[in-house]
């Protein structure tokens, strides 16, 4: 429940700081004439489009972040090295090495501040099947990689 909360809050952040950009920051740069803000929000379609957005703000982490079962033939520990190829494929560094949890961050600099520090993967190894979980782009990204090692290796 913490995870969720703090993406939210993340995203709502996010969001504000995009509109702020758009209708404040935009029209100052151009030198345009900023009329007051209750002119933008006063009209009903305004009101029901920041609604929307504070929906989806809340709605985000349920649809952007996953965490999903991993089969293996074999345990982790026999297959452990085509986990750590996969990560290291797209970019990851091991974070955190413990018998229950294993948590890879991007190297790039860049990549964790437009992801907000979300881009964190976690590897739960001690579950039968292992789960993966984080945001739902990368962590399918390594599902596949893994797959295609683990198919690679048995040709």
């Amino acid at each position: 429940m913490n995870d969720y909360i703090r993406r939210a809050l993340k995203f709502f952040i996010y969001m504000a700081l995009v509109f702020f950009i758009v209708l404040v920051a935009i029209p100052i740069i151009s030198g345009s004439q900023i009329g007051p803000l209750s002119d933008i929000f006063g009209d009903q379609r305004s009101r029901i489009l920041l609604i929307l957005i504070i929906s989806y703000c809340f709605i985000y982490p349920f649809v952007a972040f996953v965490k999903m079962k991993r089969h293996l033939n074999g345990s982790f520990e026999q297959n452990r090295e085509f986990f750590d190829k996969a990560f290291e494929t797209y970019n990851y560094v091991k974070t955190l090495d413990t018998p229950e949890k294993l948590v890879y961050r991007k190297k790039a600099t860049a990549g964790k501040i437009l992801q907000f520090y979300e881009d964190g993967i976690t590897v739960l190894p001690q579950e039968n099947p292992v789960i993966i979980s984080g945001n739902r782009k990368f962590v399918l990204r390594i599902y596949r990689m893994i797959d295609q090692l683990l198919i690679k290796n048995q040709q």
